[in-house]
């Protein structure tokens, strides 16, 4: 570590977009506000003062994110504060205390308070996973809670899953079903990174079916879409029974290698795609309607009007559809790409 050269990190360049959004958003703001203070409300300088402070402070809470850096040196990781630099030693994330927790964060509960998470977060994906690997070359994971003989878990809301070391009995809409160790054919994990014992997703593969342990973001916080037991306990249990050359883990930002794992992927693309198709159709049906409405009642210069003040929204809702399209067009054949000639096959469209 004696050899190491310092490094310092910002945040990512789309928080430092949305920096820069606020700044000049509210820089035009406080130019309006004084507009209308001084020709409108003929407040004077007083009055302009006042909605130049307002809009001031408001460009100013935008900018901080914008001095925010997390340096890497021999010594550990530091993060800046509004006063000096808050330090992670290597030592503390060696000696077994340190948890992961929610995505990139550490916690460390016997810190002082507020300075007990350590958020990687605001980093580009790239600067995260380069972190946590100088993170992991000296961390140590936590004694391991201890996990139960069975475990039965309420799986989206409505059905149940009993794990033992006898197999896996799955109570689901259609019927009951017991399925044996040695009958899983793949456990897919994806993680945020290598050393942890959680996971955002888990899947089980079976022969005729799938079932999808996953965690998803909601404003911030990590919602599971099962209930009884942690994901490192759901984690420790299955790794326990199903054998270990049927375990395939990932990791963030990985790319997929398999043809299961770019379907995996496609799904929720497809479905985000067909609702925005039919956010399109509802607002061009509205839209349809209301200059009907606006042609009869006011003629056609009103429904010229309501053409152009609500047209608006299908007009950005097609725009965004194109720019998605060739996202998605362009990722979907980067994967197929990766993938081993035996696993092709002909790329389906994403609609």
């Amino acid at each position: 570590m004696d050899a190491m050269k310092p490094r310092e990190y910002c945040i990512a360049a789309n928080l430092r977009r949305c920096c820069w959004y606020g700044i000049f958003g509210a820089a035009g703001l406080a130019v309006v506000a004084a507009f209308v203070a001084w020709h409108v409300q003929q407040r004077g300088v007083l009055g302009v003062c006042q909605c130049c402070t307002v809009f001031g402070a408001i460009g100013l809470a935008a900018a901080s994110p914008l001095r925010w850096r997390l340096r890497v040196d021999r010594d550990g990781i530091a993060r800046r504060r509004l006063l000096g630099w808050d330090l992670w030693w290597w030592s503390d994330l060696a000696n077994g205390r340190v948890r992961k927790t929610d995505g990139w964060k550490l916690l460390d509960v016997d810190r002082p308070w507020g300075r007990r998470t350590l958020d990687l977060d605001l980093l580009e994906l790239d600067d995260r996973r380069e972190v946590m690997a100088k993170i992991n070359e000296h961390y140590r994971l936590p004694p391991p809670s201890e996990a139960p003989d069975t475990m039965t878990l309420t799986y989206e809301r409505r059905h149940s899953i009993k794990l033992s070391p006898d197999g896996i009995q799955l109570d689901l809409r259609d019927g009951r079903r017991a399925y044996r160790w040695d009958e899983v054919r793949h456990l897919d994990i994806r993680r945020t990174d290598p050393l942890r014992r959680d996971f955002d997703e888990l899947v089980l593969v079976f022969a005729d079916r799938e079932i999808d342990f996953a965690i998803t973001r909601v404003h911030g916080h990590r919602i599971p879409n099962w209930r009884g037991a942690t994901a490192e306990e759901v984690n420790e249990f299955l790794l326990r029974h199903v054998p270990p050359h049927r375990v395939n883990e990932s990791f963030a930002g990985d790319e997929a290698t398999t043809r299961r794992q770019v379907d995996r992927y496609l799904r929720p693309s497809q479905k985000s795609y067909r609702q925005i198709k039919w956010i399109l159709v509802v607002a061009v049906l509205l839209l349809a309607g209301t200059a009907i409405w606006a042609l009869r009642v006011n003629g056609l210069f009103g429904a010229a009007m309501i053409a152009g003040l609500f047209g608006l929204h299908p007009g950005l809702t097609i725009a965004y559809l194109f720019v998605y399209w060739r996202r998605r067009t362009r990722r979907l054949t980067e994967l197929w790409g990766s993938l081993p000639d035996e696993d092709r096959r002909p790329a389906a469209a994403v609609a």
